[in-house]
């Protein structure tokens, strides 16, 4: 696939007789978006679309040879790709679209334009390329990206100040993440196309990540677990359907995905494998565990967070410990009066003993798993109204949130956009509109990137970008007219 890859990675600089001229390194960076797509080493799960898309892009790459070598206009050619799933909805549902794009251009920057437009994505990038001509077909570094030399744009702040406007430190910092995550692109794509082999081949559900490693890690860790799936068969059967993690822990979560400790060695994983059976029947008491907490405060509903993974062992122990701690209470005095007789509405979360009792964004109780039983009563009955509150507000922000981020990659040309699980959901769709409302003057700058929505600046060394959720677009005084956003206080013991 290596070869495939050079037209829209810069393998040669394609330049030619035209008023309007690209150089590689603007070709690949303008065509990110639309690779991290359409790729064949991002359908391993899909080997038919996978087969279809590596035809496509030979086509591709044969029209572009054309204009270059024969500089003359190529024969139209009608391609088709299928495309991931973009939104959220696509995502669960595992749709993948497929489009069709009509090459018929003489030059270049006309057939990347075309091939933005046809994949919806913005050309906001290559319409601010200036005009310029050439006459030569120059060859470059496979990993080399044109070094944009600009003016100090920091304006007096440091690297990591968030106080800092954007743009400015997108101008700073963008031609470094460019090449960095041009370096690590074939890296990248390996690791996805590993991934999705494994998946099909031995009938995985999915493979996760709920580390903070980056790419070059990422592939090794991959490797390894391939290595392991291959050289010990039985294990096979206890992994298809499943769903695995690399994260912080080795275990089964509530969610029944197996969980690797992405820093534990292989002999580690193989053991928690193949105990996977004896956690499954861990899984299956809790929700008698969950009935009886439930039963003792009402009907309250007794929840996980979906955005962080809890081990099955760990939570069955907070659940028997809370179901302890009411069962003592309940035999002492009776629940408050002024208490509904159904709070079936409500929601509760047990957390380990670290955890702070509180009310999350999302409005749900957090009880950590030694509270005693009259401490759990006493901040449920003062908690109701604000976790009413805050479940009323976040309902509707989950899918806002959603939709904001979709929208993002979309108008910026990202390849992908996360956020940081010190982020909470109000805090990133508060960064997503702002994003979008300077989307127009964003988007030269954040095209063909993976933003990360976190507290600081960074380009990490396989060139994802950080940006605080609270980043200021045009300068300091700024603060002083944003609306002031109305603060919820944590009901906190």
């Amino acid at each position: 696939m290596h070869y495939l890859s050079s037209l829209l990675l810069g393998r040669h600089k394609l330049v030619y007789q035209s008023v309007r001229l690209l150089s590689s390194a603007e070709v690949s960076t303008a065509l990110r978006p639309f690779y991290f797509l359409v790729h064949p080493d991002l359908f391993g799960k899909y080997p038919k679309e996978q087969i279809e898309n590596e035809k496509s892009l030979k086509t591709l790459k044969n029209y572009v040879d054309t204009m270059v070598s024969d500089k003359k206009k190529p024969n139209p050619k009608d391609v088709q790709f299928y495309v991931k799933p973009r939104t959220l909805q696509q995502k669960e549902r595992n749709i993948l679209l497929s489009m069709k794009i009509r090459l018929r251009d003489s030059s270049l920057r006309a057939t990347v334009l075309t091939i933005l437009r046809s994949a919806e994505l913005p050309t906001g990038f290559v319409d601010a390329i200036p005009e310029r001509k050439a006459e030569h077909v120059e060859p470059i570094d496979p990993f080399e990206e044109e070094e944009i030399v600009k003016e100090d744009q920091t304006g007096g702040f440091s690297s990591t100040d968030k106080k800092q406007p954007i743009l400015g430190w997108l101008q700073t910092n963008m031609s470094v993440a460019r090449q960095r995550l041009g370096r690590h692109e074939p890296i990248r794509l390996e690791t996805e196309r590993l991934q999705g082999e494994i998946c099909y081949k031995y009938e995985l559900e999915d493979i996760l990540w709920d580390c903070g490693w980056e790419t070059v890690h990422k592939r090794g860790v991959v490797e390894v677990f391939h290595a392991l799936v291959t050289q010990y068969p039985e294990v096979r059967p206890i992994v298809k359907g499943r769903t695995i993690v690399f994260g912080k822990n080795s275990g089964v979560s509530t969610a029944g995905q197996i969980i690797l400790y992405s820093g534990e060695v292989r002999n580690n994983w193989l053991n928690v494998i193949k105990t996977t059976p004896e956690s499954d029947k861990l899984l299956l008491s809790l929700p008698m565990w969950q009935k009886t907490l439930s039963q003792a405060l009402r009907g309250i509903e007794i929840v996980t967070d979906p955005a962080h993974i809890v081990m099955v062992g760990d939570h069955r122990i907070g659940l028997r410990q809370l179901v302890t701690a009411m069962g003592d209470y309940k035999t002492r005095r009776s629940l408050p009066s002024t208490w509904p007789e159904d709070l079936s509405c409500f929601k509760l979360g047990v957390e380990s003993d670290a955890s702070a009792i509180m009310i999350s964004p999302d409005g749900v109780f957090i009880i950590p798993a030694s509270t005693p039983g009259f401490l759990i009563v006493d901040f449920i009955t003062q908690g109701m109204t604000e976790a009413m509150q805050r479940m009323s507000e976040s309902a509707s922000m989950v899918v806002e949130e959603a939709f904001l981020i979709s929208a993002c990659i979309n108008e910026l040309g990202l390849i992908q956009l996360d956020r940081d699980d010190s982020i909470t959901t109000k805090h990133m769709v508060s960064c997503c509109a702002r994003l979008l409302r300077s989307a127009a003057r964003l988007r030269h700058l954040t095209h063909g990137n993976h933003l990360v929505v976190s507290r600081y600046y960074m380009v990490k060394s396989d060139g994802i970008i950080c940006i605080p959720w609270d980043l200021v677009l045009d300068g300091p005084e700024e603060e002083d007219h944003r609306p002031r956003e109305r603060v919820l206080h944590l009901t906190m013991y």
